[in-house]
């Protein structure tokens, strides 16, 4: 499948993208529940280490965002 055809939703509505060094790795899709906020990230290359934590760690941060400790 076409990257292109899962980014974009259509009629100029774009997923939310994951973007490392400047490239389109990836789409992420966010659940907000009561009791907690999930991430799912839908990667379409392999990443580095490196790379993988960075994407983690903004997931985590967005989290923590949407749902802040008390």
């Amino acid at each position: 499948m076409e990257f292109s055809q899962i980014v974009s939703a259509g009629n100029g509505i774009f997923s939310p993208v994951i973007v490392v060094d400047g490239r389109v790795v990836g789409t992420w899709k966010r659940t907000i529940r009561k009791e907690a906020v999930s991430i799912e990230t839908r990667l379409f290359f392999t990443l580095s280490e490196e790379q993988h934590q960075a994407v983690s760690l903004a997931g985590e941060r967005y989290r923590s965002f949407l749902q802040p400790q008390e």
